[in-house]
Formats: C-alpha cells, sequence, structure tokens
C-alpha cells in the first residue's frame, strides 16, 4: 500500500511535519527547534533523517544515526533513534519501506549492525521490529545530564 510514498533525505521546509510527528510519538516540539535539530545532524555528515512523503505531505520520518567507531567492535554502527508514521497511517507498510532504505544507507557505511532504540511501554513497535527481524538483545540504561 506503499505506492505513492517516497522516502528522501529531510529539510529544513519538513520542520513543521517532522514536528507534529514527534508529538505523536511523545516528543512534543516546535517546527523551530525542529528546524535547529536538523542544521545539527547535516553538520556531522554521517547522520541522517529520512522522511516518508506522499502527495507533498509527510507521513513518516526516521532518525539514523552512524556511530564511526567503536573499541569492541569491527566498524561503524547504525542505529535508529526515533521512527514514527502518522498515527492516521499505521499498518500501511510506511514505517517498513523507512526501515529499509536506512539499512541499505546503513550496509553502504559499512555498518555491521543496526540498533533500534525503542521505549518499553511501546509494545506494538516491538512487534513490528521483531517481524522485521530484530531481536531484544541488550538493556539500556539512561541518566539525564541536564
Amino acid at each position: 500500500m506503499t505506492n505513492n510514498i517516497w522516502v528522501r533525505p529531510a529539510s529544513r521546509d519538513d520542520s513543521h511535519d517532522i514536528a507534529a510527528l514527534l508529538g505523536q510519538l511523545g516528543y512534543p516540539t516546535d517546527s523551530g527547534t525542529v528546524m535547529a535539530r536538523l542544521g545539527r545532524v547535516e553538520a556531522t555528515g554521517m547522520d541522517q533523517i529520512l522522511v516518508a512523503e506522499e502527495q507533498e505531505h509527510i507521513v513518516g520520518v526516521a532518525a539514523l544515526h552512524i556511530i564511526p567507531a567503536l573499541i569492541h567492535q569491527q566498524g561503524p554502527l547504525a542505529q535508529i533513534t526515533a521512527i514514527v508514521v502518522d498515527e492516521r497511517r499505521l499498518r500501511e507498510g510506511i514505517g517498513r519501506q523507512l526501515l529499509e532504505i536506512a539499512e541499505e544507507l546503513a550496509r553502504k557505511a559499512g555498518c555491521y549492525g543496526m540498533e533500534i532504540s525503542s521505549n518499553v511501554q511501546r509494545t506494538e513497535a516491538h512487534r513490528f521490529y521483531r517481524t522485521l527481524g530484530y531481536t531484544q538483545s541488550n538493556m539500556l540504561f539512561r541518566k539525564m545530564l541536564s
């Protein structure tokens, strides 16, 4: 059902739609903040924000980050730190398409693997990741520094 969906790198013009999607994910923010964050992501030269677009409307977003060097692994690691599909468009293959393209980009960057962080309460998302071959392997511990 994703025939009319086009996945492309996000631009600053997408800030309003990305902010709305992040709000659906539980991370309310404004378009100005998203625009600034997109600028910081662009500056790394390794990370990419992907958007799924249909008829000039953003229906999904995924944040792909590349960790270039790890002491305990050979090669870089890819991480998806945020992925959200418009709640009105769930189960249409949009998330799958976003992840497939992110995986392709990670392979091209020489990544040995890809990780997705997900809140423990998002059980539907966990089922989705498992259907795509992801397995739960670690626990994530977080400490806020500010």
